[in-house]
């Protein structure tokens, strides 16, 4: 049977209706229709493509340069650049995107116009997306990355971005003039790809002044942001400070958060930083704080005046915190040789500074330095609940520990530590310090643990007086199972200072393991335990309990034991039977109160015949 005309042409016309249609043009007869494609269609630009697509699910693809005014992507549509794709966004214009992007590793923003993400777009951006290499250079690039963001990861690539420009900043509270290099910003991260993602500090920047390479623009809070796994150097033998503590450029850091919280610095490289500190938190002149924060696995090489040339940064601290709930762990700190803090000219170098309260300072290396670590209440600030646990000092060669109580230090612990000495100082050289002049000690320490720590000379100098735990003005504290041993000066040494009506009240020495003390050529605290009050303050129960105190070294053959003595009130001191020495040459010397009896109880048994 034969079909019907009829059927014959429905079946044509369905048939036609199947048939792809070829890609069509948006706004026939222009001249400029290419590289804008959206569904199979071409368009003359990127408005042109959004306006058709509407609410349309739908990816949008660039292909040859293209120039933007003000024009905002929504979250519907997906922008991809290829091939000779690029995106300029014209002065003083904007591009906003708000879906999907993506884009290679290359060039693809241009102009002096912004380029801004919303928040679900994108999570990581690239830097080479605005021109590393050309352009307006690695800092506008880095800055347009984190500038684009509302919260993600600003993504460094494996290789070196030279900082070649500079922002001012201004610091609350002060009129000094200070640069950033780039602005953070709040959750926005910087992550690099590890120990060859570097920022770079250009050759001779430290001509321009003052300068920081991360800091905020007005001192404002940064909160949630991490910087991870990259490198900052900062350049140091060609960036070397110019002025003295009062002179044109000191700063020359890392990293200065004035304020903010859950800041994570992890597995950073600073290497080469020339100024005052490599990381701060808060400031030196205000009570802002970075809160509940952490500063983990990073390393930190050639600091401050340990960079040849650069002996004028006369006061450096690599790690400065002026914060609440800080955690410091796991840091390895190292410069590389032994610091002679004697100069010329004098300069001071240290290691890890913390103000504040509930503090944690765990697990770092710390060698070559100065002084391995401050734990500072400075009057603008108070340290409360401060533990240091687990941390190596090595080849100090001025203090292990210091301790400035300017305004309240309580409840503070230093437990596990390990603090070798290598100083070449006659005098001030001590494992655990707290400092005997004004006014770094105002209202002393109420509240410390000093327990289960191991001080040591690395080398033996007759010629010096290293003290082991120097304290000048505690209240109930705990001196406890430490291993002090090959010290110039005294072991433990309590020493009530003139003019400073501080009490030493409350104190238990017990179970310490003191050896080879007090062999210094000057005859200056030559006992392994030393109880001196030439000061106004009292020293009010003390128990001297369970201690060993032992000679082994032929330069220590004279040391003593037990050392009461000065002119300041003595009451209550207790000497325990449990105290045992061996090997004192000096039998003699085993105990000396110097007429103290009555305000030194000594156990019948350690008193000589």
């Amino acid at each position: 049977m034969k079909p019907s005309r009829f059927i014959i042409k429905l079946v044509l016309t369905v048939a036609t209706c199947l048939i792809p249609s070829a890609p069509h043009r948006v706004d026939a007869g222009s001249t400029d229709l290419a590289g804008v494609t959206a569904g199979g269609a071409v368009f003359r630009n990127l408005s042109s493509a959004k306006a058709h697509i509407g609410l349309a699910a739908a990816t949008i693809t660039i292909d040859t340069p293209q120039t933007v005014t003000t024009l905002t992507v929504p979250a519907n549509i997906s922008l991809k650049v290829v091939g000779a794709g690029r995106l300029d966004v014209a002065a003083g214009n904007r591009l906003q995107i708000n879906g999907p992007f993506s884009a290679p590793l290359k060039p693809v923003f241009g102009g002096r116009g912004l380029v801004a993400f919303g928040p679900d777009s994108i999570h990581g951006v690239h830097p080479e997306w605005w021109d590393v290499d050309g352009g307006q250079g690695a800092v506008f690039a880095i800055q347009s990355a984190i500038d684009s963001i509302t919260r993600g990861d600003v993504l460094l690539s494996g290789r070196t971005y030279e900082l070649e420009r500079r922002t001012r900043i201004t610091l609350v509270g002060s009129t000094d003039a200070v640069d950033a290099i780039l602005i953070p910003k709040t959750g926005v991260n910087v992550r690099g790809e590890g120990y060859g993602s570097v920022l770079k500090v250009a050759d001779n920047f430290t001509a321009g002044g003052d300068y920081v390479v991360f800091g905020p623009r007005k001192a404002e809070p940064i909160s949630a942001i991490t910087f991870r796994n990259f490198r900052i150097d900062g350049n140091g033998s060609r960036n070397l400070v110019t002025g003295t503590s009062a002179g044109a450029v000191r700063r020359a850091m890392a990293i200065w958060l004035f304020a903010g919280k859950d800041v994570r610095i992890e597995k950073v490289w600073f290497e080469n930083h020339p100024g005052t500190n490599v990381v701060k938190f808060g400031s030196d002149s205000l009570s802002s704080l970075v809160t509940d924060s952490i500063i983990t696995g990073c390393t930190f090489t050639s600091s401050g005046a340990a960079i040849p040339g650069n002996r004028r940064q006369s006061d450096h601290s690599t790690l400065y915190v002026s914060g609440r709930n800080v955690r410091v762990s796991d840091n390895h700190l190292s410069n590389p040789a032994a610091f002679d803090e004697n100069g010329p000219p004098a300069a001071v170098l240290a290691g890890i500074e913390m103000h504040g309260d509930d503090m944690l300072v765990s697990g770092n290396r710390v060698e070559n330095y100065g002084t391995g670590g401050y734990i500072v209440g400075d009057g603008i600030v108070t340290a409360r609940n401060q533990q240091w646990t687990g941390n190596r000092f090595v080849n100090m060669t001025k203090l292990g520990i210091s301790i400035w109580s300017v305004s309240a230090v309580e409840d503070v612990l230093i437990d596990s530590n390990m603090i070798t000495l290598n100083g070449t100082l006659d005098q001030g050289v001590a494992g655990i310090f707290q400092s005997i002049y004004p006014p770094d000690t105002t209202v002393g320490i109420d509240g410390l643990r000093v327990s289960n720590n191991n001080i040591s000379g690395l080398d033996v100098h007759s010629g010096t007086v290293w003290n082991g735990i120097q304290l000048t003005a505690v209240r109930n504290a705990v001196i406890q199972n430490n291993v002090i041993e090959r010290i110039a000066g005294a072991g433990v040494l309590l020493y009530g200072v003139p003019g400073k009506p501080l009490d030493n009240r409350n104190i238990k020495i017990q179970g310490n393991s003191i050896r080879d003390t007090g062999f210094n050529r000057f005859g200056a605290h030559p006992y392994a335990i030393d109880l001196v009050n030439n000061g106004q303050g009292h020293f009010e129960q003390v128990q001297i309990s369970g201690n060993r105190i032992e000679n082994s070294l032929p330069l220590a053959a004279e040391m003593g034991g037990i050392h009461v003595q000065g002119p300041g009130p003595v009451s209550g001191v207790r000497i325990e039977g449990s105290n045992s020495f061996v090997n004192l040459k000096r039998r003699d010397r085993r105990i000396d109160d110097s007429g103290l009896k009555n305000g030194v109880t000594v156990d019948p048994a350690l008193r000589l015949p």
